[in-house]
């Protein structure tokens, strides 16, 4: 759980994001009580997260023109053809 006011920087280690396969989620006016509750229920697969469209590598400009364009509602995923 990471909070920031306004004024502060926060740095973030990439390169440990991509070779940890980390994931860092982010919401606005939430506590920690309510990131629990999330997760819980993320684990216990009682909420699915909204897909809004798939992209192909090919087309990841289009999809990052999207994800800047915050217009869709749910996560845009570029599939890279890579099994995880």
């Amino acid at each position: 759980f990471v909070g920031a006011v306004p004024g502060v920087r926060l740095e973030l280690d990439v390169q440990a994001l991509y070779r940890n396969r980390q994931a860092y989620v982010g919401s606005a006016s939430s506590n920690l009580a309510d990131f629990a509750d999330t997760f819980r229920m993320l684990g216990d697969k009682g909420i699915h997260p909204v897909v809004a469209a798939t992209y192909p590598l090919e087309e990841v400009g289009r999809a990052m023109e999207d994800l800047l364009d915050r217009s869709r509602v749910g996560r845009l995923v570029v599939e890279t053809g890579v099994a995880p």
